[in-house]
């Protein structure tokens, strides 16, 4: 919690996102407070802002997503794009949405960062699809853009991503504000799941997801959380879409959910499952 009197506590109370890095380095992404870095054996916190005057700073500082990439972290931005942070050097480097060019980012509103198993660098962002990167050569570096296009029932099912995951088979699950894609990458096209067929809900307004160590995938949604069973997503990777979705709801039952908006999704070493809420708590 962030204290006047102490220079050393978290500069802003608002956090949007938390990541782990290999030297077991915490990072924080904040509301306006820009990137906190608290080291757990010294027990302080060392933020980062931007800087007007220093082009290496960070360029934003409401931050939505944090990801490791050896010994630099990616860092989504609402409002000033992507940032590569360079850890040894200090450096921020920028990644901006260029009109008029169209292998830049496509938004500077980064909602969610991820590395798959191939090596591939994925961003959702917050109103313009999908982005792969290709190249960091350049100034800009270069981006293959994936958006919604009307009457293309392939395309990505709505341009604002919340959360991106490889499951074990490497289908790449895409939670939108409108739904669930996944992407299939060797024909490019968008697989759209759970539209009111087969008995499931219409699950919509993805806020996260998360594969457990069973192989059940949990989708956190502003509506509750499902859960689809490991024997169901093995069965997507053989082509096969007719699955089912449990759903969990706050009720008046003392064991169940918190909220119904479930906005992150973290397993423990036990195997237990925590889940954050928006304004309900875990």
């Amino acid at each position: 919690k962030h204290n006047l009197d102490d220079v050393y506590s978290l500069n802003n109370d608002y956090v949007n996102c938390l990541y782990s890095d290999r030297d077991g380095i915490i990072w924080i992404g904040t509301d306006k407070g820009g990137v906190n870095k608290y080291n757990i054996y010294q027990k302080k916190f060392e933020s980062f802002k931007n800087n007007p005057s220093n082009n290496n700073s960070l360029s934003q500082n409401t931050i939505n997503a944090v990801y490791e990439d050896n010994s630099f972290l990616w860092i989504g931005t609402a409002g000033g794009g992507l940032n590569l942070y360079d850890k040894k050097k200090n450096l921020f480097r920028h990644y901006r949405h260029m009109a008029h060019q169209a292998s830049t980012i496509s938004s500077d509103f980064i909602s969610a960062i991820y590395r798959d198993s191939k090596g591939n660098t994925w961003l959702g962002t917050w109103g313009d699809g999908l982005n792969k990167l290709v190249d960091l050569n350049g100034m800009d570096g270069s981006f293959i853009s994936f958006s919604h296009v009307d009457n293309d029932s392939s395309s990505l099912r709505n341009n604002f991503v919340s959360s991106i995951l490889e499951d074990r088979y490497g289908n790449l699950w895409i939670g939108t504000l409108r739904g669930l894609d996944i992407f299939d990458r060797k024909s490019q096209r968008f697989i759209h799941l759970f539209n009111n067929k087969n008995g499931n809900p219409n699950i919509v307004e993805v806020g996260c997801l998360h594969q457990d160590k069973k192989g059940n995938l949990w989708i956190g949604t502003k509506y509750g959380l499902y859960k689809i069973e490991a024997e169901d997503v093995a069965l997507i990777h053989t082509g096969n879409l007719n699955i089912k979705a449990k759903r969990f709801t706050n009720n008046a039952s003392k064991y169940s959910l918190s909220g119904n908006y479930v906005i992150s999704i973290n397993e423990d070493r036990h195997g237990n499952l925590w889940c954050g809420t928006y304004g309900n708590g875990d």
